[in-house]
C-alpha cells in the first residue's frame, strides 16, 4: 500500500467511519457507516481519493466516466477536473433514480456519448442494486459499462459476484473489512 494510500485509510478511519444504527441506501440495517461524502467536501482528503481513482482510470484509458445521483457526483465532477488538469480527457455523467418530470425530463445529465468506454463510481457499495439499476438504465440505451470503481466496499463480495455476472469488473480502493469495525460494528 502506497503512503497516500495508507494516509486515506486513516482519514476514511478517523473522519468517515462513524458508529451509529444506520439504515443504509440498500435498506439494510447497520452498526456503522461510512460517511465519504463528508471527506469529499474536504479539499486536501478528496485529493487523496480522487488520486487513486484517476490513476486507476488513465491506465485504462478510460474517457467517460459516470455514476448515480446524488452519491457519485462530488467523486465524478473531481475525477473530470482531475483528468483535466493531466491532459487525459475524461467526459462525465450521471443518473437519477427517475426520469425529471419538469425540464428537458432527462434521467442522465451530462456528456455520454455512444461508443466512449464507460466506468461508473460510487462512493460505497453494499449490495451492488443501486449501481446494477444504473447499469440497466444506460444498457437499455445502448452503452456498455467497462467497469465499477468505489472508494469502500462493505459487500463482502456480493456486489464483485453480481457485477461479474454482466461481465463487469468492480474495484475497490479499500473493503470495509480493513478498517477497526468488528469491536464496534456489525
Amino acid at each position: 500500500m502506497n503512503f497516500e494510500k495508507y494516509l486515506l485509510k486513516q482519514i476514511i478511519q478517523n473522519n468517515a467511519l462513524i458508529f451509529k444504527k444506520v439504515k443504509l441506501s440498500s435498506g439494510m440495517e447497520s452498526n456503522y457507516y461510512f460517511n465519504i461524502k463528508k471527506i469529499l467536501f474536504y479539499p486536501r482528503y478528496a485529493n487523496l481519493i480522487i488520486n487513486q481513482i484517476v490513476d486507476i482510470l488513465i491506465k485504462e484509458n478510460c474517457c467517460c466516466i459516470g455514476g448515480l445521483a446524488l452519491g457519485a457526483i462530488p467523486l465524478i465532477s473531481t475525477i473530470i477536473l482531475k483528468s483535466w488538469d493531466l491532459g487525459h480527457l475524461m467526459y462525465g455523467f450521471y443518473i437519477r433514480p427517475k426520469t425529471k418530470n419538469h425540464g428537458l425530463e432527462e434521467q442522465i445529465e451530462g456528456y455520454l456519448m455512444k461508443g466512449l468506454k464507460i466506468y461508473l463510481v460510487d462512493d460505497v457499495i453494499t449490495t451492488g442494486n443501486s449501481i446494477l439499476n444504473a447499469i440497466d438504465i444506460l444498457e437499455k440505451l445502448g452503452h456498455k459499462v467497462n467497469k465499477v470503481i468505489t472508494v469502500i466496499d462493505r459487500s463482502n463480495g456480493i456486489a464483485k459476484r453480481k457485477l461479474a455476472e454482466k461481465n463487469i469488473k468492480l474495484t475497490s480502493l479499500y473493503l470495509a473489512e480493513e478498517f477497526d469495525i468488528l469491536t464496534n460494528g456489525d
